[in-house]
Formats: C-alpha cells, structure tokens, sequence
C-alpha cells in the first residue's frame, strides 16, 4: 500500500488535493535535500508519522547530527544526536548484518525505518577512516536493506558524491528535493528531469523524482496537530533489536 506524503502541486494549484503515494516495496529509500529554510526537516517528520500511522509495527531510528530539527526526541530510546549518532548507525547496521547472516523472514518483516538528518555535516565532521566506515554502512542498507526489512531516510543540504559510496546515492528510488536547487544538483540528482525543473518554489515545495514513475512537483502538507505527529513518532520510536516472538509490535 502506498503511503500518501506529499501534494502533487500541479493540481494543488488547480485546487485539486491529491496526495503523490509513495510505497516501500518499490521506494524503500528516500533521500530528502534542501537548504536551511525550505522545510527539509518538516517534511522528514511528517515522513515518520506517515510511516508510524500506515505502516504497522515499523519501529522507528531518529539519528539528528545537529540535534536540532529532532530535538524533541531527545532523551527518548531510538534517538540519537551530535555524536551518538554514530552509535545509532551502529545499532541499525548490527541489525542490518544479523538479518543477513539469519536469513529469516519473521525477522526481516519486522520493519526498522533509519533517519539519518544532516549527514551531509555528519560525514563532513568526521576523519576519512571513520567517513569511510559510515558511507560503506550506509552504502550496504542501500543495496541490501529493502529484501531484510531495513529502510533508509536520508536528510541533506546538499547531496555531493563525496557523501555516499560509489553508486550508493543512485539506490534512492525517491528523491525529495525541496527549495531551488542549483544547477549542479539538478543535474546530480535528476539529470533527465533538469530542464523540466523550472519554477521558483517557496518553503515546503519542490520537486519528487520517483524511479520508475518520473518527476512531480510538490508541496508538503501542513500539519494541523504538530504534537499528535510528535507523539505518534515518539511512540514508534525504539531500539532497532526485535522484540522476542513479536512482542510489543504496535
């Protein structure tokens, strides 16, 4: 089942709402770029509500390197920001190879969504060996972690290669690019869409590029009730371990 996110604003405009679906099977990654100021971390948030409402059982991992957009997670289990980030990746990467090595499906439906805000400043911050480390981690749940049950959101200002593993970026099925991008990263991110991507988008709108379907511009939805979304986040939030013979599953 899809789940709707976004507004398509093509028709938004012709004052038609229409939610842009987005389903895991096919679109198990999403890499979200934007600036500061086009609501990049608005938009990841309303992400993991989505997942916590339409996709049941999912267990949530908040990694903020920031520990800013997320701040209101802070002292909660699955959360983890400025330095224990690393310690989050970890935890979901340990999980990640356990799955590998157990081949077990009961154990790869258990679903586990990482968000990773900010990973831009993350791997910047970091020395090239442990830099090197991340990006493999990230570039194996990239190529492996849809069949075993893991799914990666990735927040970013600007999606340079030097972030990700060679070919690891092309593993996002959506791209979720918000603001006016410039020049370089239209052709980066949507090469055969970049002359398409004309209009002049205000907070909380630009383009997203679904592989398989093609590019939509969009606009993110207001969220009426920011603390329903919050605590629905804070309660799918957890360690990314399952819980024994399904227990606790929402």
């Amino acid at each position: 089942m899809g789940i709707p996110f976004l507004l398509d604003a093509d028709l938004l405009a012709r004052g038609v709402r229409a939610y842009l679906p987005i389903a895991l099977d096919a679109h198990p990654h999403l890499l979200c770029v934007g600036s500061t100021g086009t609501g990049k971390t608005y938009a990841l948030a309303l992400l993991l509500g989505k997942l916590a409402k339409y996709e049941a059982g999912m267990r949530l991992v908040v990694c903020d390197f920031k520990k800013s957009g997320f701040d209101w997670l802070d002292g909660h289990d699955g959360f983890y920001g400025y330095t224990d980030v690393l310690d989050g990746i970890d935890e979901v990467y340990d999980e990640f190879t356990a799955r590998l090595e157990a081949n077990d499906p009961a154990r790869n439906s258990r679903k586990i969504a990482l968000l990773i805000d900010e990973y831009g400043a993350l791997v910047s911050s970091l020395d090239k060996k442990p830099a090197d480390e991340v990006k493999r981690k990230i570039g194996n749940i990239l190529l492996m972690g849809r069949s075993l049950g893991i799914h990666l959101i990735v927040g970013i200002q600007r999606a340079d290669a030097e972030f990700f593993r060679a070919g690891a970026r092309d593993q996002f099925g959506a791209v979720l690019m918000l603001g006016n991008l410039s020049k370089e990263q239209k052709l980066m991110l949507a090469p055969d869409y970049r002359d398409q991507m004309t209009a002049v988008n205000a907070r909380g709108q630009g383009y997203l590029l679904l592989d398989g379907q093609g590019l939509y511009r969009v606009q993110v939805p207001h969220v009426a009730d920011t603390d329903r979304l919050h605590r629905m986040i804070q309660n799918r939030l957890a360690f990314p371990h399952p819980p024994p013979d399904g227990a606790g599953e929402a």
